[in-house]
């Protein structure tokens, strides 16, 4: 529901944000294993399917190539450990510097020595937590530009973090901004493409409704309602799938809402998925930009992986020595004769004079 519904005004996608973090908070402090394990999960299929995205659009953007989706995904499987690792690298980070400062805190307990030590010993403590806020502020602000790196330069994880933050920590504002062009951006385009999935979900209603106008359903609530509003309740902007009216279906018709939400849902998922690929192609091209940017590397430079060597191609004349040619006899050989065990040489020697 989160997904499909929108809210009035066009803020509806920032409140479902919100609310799917909520959620998440909600699921990491009352079930933590289960938490960790679906967040595992779906960090792997980000990882799988974000990758070959990301892929696709660097040799689309570097070369203006066409990558399909075989060879995307096989790409993203190769370097499926760098995709899986690198948000979880920074995560690390923190908790191990978090560690230490947890076992500062214990040391200073202890009477007498502690506050003198631990008072003493509280710049590296301020050092660690320097170093938490550097790492998590770099992992939020470029997190979306570690899969590019990967995707782009055909490294790892720790290049993909190592590029992320130079990047941002070098041209913050410059960052921020392409995040905001990609931003406004994309919002129009959402609301174009949702616009789009309206007008086809109008019109199938619209026109399949006139072929059921002579089934009526008054039990829906709806003035002359049809079989169809029994099955498949009317959509708008804000919401693109609604559920059936509760009253009105006749024998199958639960049976019909059913397969037709399936249809309205996979549809309207298309649009979440559109999100998706815009997300992951746009960090790509901010990635492209700063890297120029910073690095000075031209756009069209991308990691191409090396084809198989192809097996050996037939001989054509003049290239090869055929195989059946006998091999140059040796520099002793050559006088023998061609009988084997015959003298050195089957002419007399002239003479001296």
């Amino acid at each position: 529901e989160l997904t499909v519904k929108t809210g009035p005004h066009g803020f509806g996608v920032l409140a479902s944000i919100f609310l799917m973090l909520r959620g998440l908070q909600w699921l990491v402090f009352k079930h933590g294993l289960f938490a960790l394990l679906f967040l595992l999960v779906s960090l792997a299929i980000w990882s799988l399917f974000g990758g070959a995205i990301c892929r696709a659009a660097a040799m689309n953007i570097a070369r203006d190539e066409q990558v399909g989706l075989k060879a995307a995904m096989a790409f993203a499987c190769r370097k499926f450990l760098g995709f899986f690792a690198a948000p979880l690298l920074p995560v690390f980070m923190v908790v191990g510097i978090g560690v230490c400062l947890f076992l500062g805190g214990l040391f200073l307990s202890i009477p007498y020595v502690g506050e003198i030590l631990g008072g003493l010993l509280m710049g590296l403590a301020l050092l660690g937590g320097f170093l938490i806020a550097l790492v998590a502020l770099g992992a939020i602000g470029g997190c979306g530009l570690m899969w590019p790196t990967i995707a782009v330069e055909g490294s790892d994880a720790f290049d993909a973090i190592s590029r992320s933050f130079s990047y941002l920590y070098s041209r913050p504002w410059r960052t921020a901004f392409y995040a905001l062009v990609a931003t406004v951006y994309g919002a129009f385009c959402y609301l174009f493409v949702r616009f789009f999935v309206l007008v086809v979900l109008k019109s199938t209603q619209f026109f399949v409704g006139l072929g059921t106008t002579w089934a009526r359903r008054p039990g829906t609530g709806i003035a002359e309602g049809t079989k169809l509003d029994a099955m498949w309740a009317r959509c708008s902007f804000n919401d693109l799938y609604c559920l059936p009216p509760a009253f009105g279906a006749e024998g199958w018709d639960k049976a019909g809402a059913v397969l037709i939400g399936i249809w309205a849902i996979l549809l309207v998922m298309l649009l979440c998925a559109y999100l998706v690929s815009f997300f992951f192609s746009g960090s790509t091209i901010i990635y492209y930009l700063l890297r120029r940017e910073v690095d000075a590397t031209d756009m069209s430079e991308v990691f191409v992986e090396e084809e198989p060597e192809s097996p050996a191609a037939p001989a054509t004349a003049g290239s090869t020595v055929p195989a059946s040619t006998p091999p140059a006899p040796a520099s002793g050989e050559a006088g023998s004769g061609d009988s084997g065990g015959g003298p050195a040489s089957s002419s007399p020697a002239e003479p001296a004079g």
